[in-house]
């Protein structure tokens, strides 16, 4: 299998698990404040992703030579999720599921000016026709738009400034560790923000949060 092929094989499976972990997310925001699942999203996750990198490498590989560039990451990625996370509370699923979707289209749009890629006519193409059909699910001034597709869309441009920022690492880190740095910055910067208005989970809550943030620290580890 050919690198190329390859990737867009992992990047196919991420998808599918992003997609499976969001059922979760959207049952326990009915329930529980968003950054209470945002919070035990990142905590189970982060346990996987250290124990997945203490059975493979070293504890050193806990430490990267452009720490900065992890701290950027975890900020991206917290942004994004609270803005995804909050969306749901108000969104259907698939309405959520569709505008994400699009982040591959603002990582292509992106990375000519943020990583000096070539990106060819086709492929603008495919971007302005894939734009053309975001604004058709948002249907802006009609009595289906919901403001909260701002938030959706918002976290869309997030995820795909933090996949970018990912590319960045792999040249300089492993994705494990990637993975552990993400998460745990992550984990720092959303405990401030869970306290406040903090829920204790309870009953089967707890196999749904575990199963989200397993397949949370597993899709992004196949996405790094």
């Amino acid at each position: 299998m050919t690198p190329h092929l390859r990737g867009i094989v992992l990047m196919l499976a991420a998808l599918l698990i992003f997609s499976v972990s969001d059922t979760a997310v959207k049952h326990l925001v009915q329930t529980y404040p968003v950054f209470t699942v945002i919070l035990f999203r990142y905590a189970v996750s982060l346990v996987f992703a250290f124990i997945f990198l203490l059975r493979i490498a070293p504890p050193y590989r806990l430490f990267s030579p452009d720490m900065p560039l992890h701290l950027l990451r975890g900020v991206l990625l917290l942004s994004a999720s609270c803005l995804n996370f909050a969306a749901m509370q108000h969104l259907q699923l698939a309405q959520t599921a569709a505008i994400s979707f699009t982040i591959p289209l603002w990582v292509c749009a992106l990375s000519v000016p943020l990583l000096g890629e070539t990106v060819g006519p086709r492929r603008w193409a495919a971007v302005i026709v894939g734009f053309l059909g975001v604004l058709i699910i948002m249907r802006p001034g009609s009595a289906g738009f919901h403001p909260a597709m701002f938030l959706s869309l918002a976290a869309a441009v997030g995820g795909s400034c933090y996949n970018i920022a990912t590319r960045k690492a792999g040249a300089v880190d492993r994705p494990e560790t990637s993975l552990v740095l993400a998460n745990g910055f992550g984990l720092m910067g959303a405990l401030p923000l869970a306290l406040p208005g903090f829920v204790m989970p309870e009953g089967w809550s707890w196999i749904i949060i575990i199963f989200m943030g397993l397949g949370s620290a597993f899709a992004h580890l196949l996405l790094t």
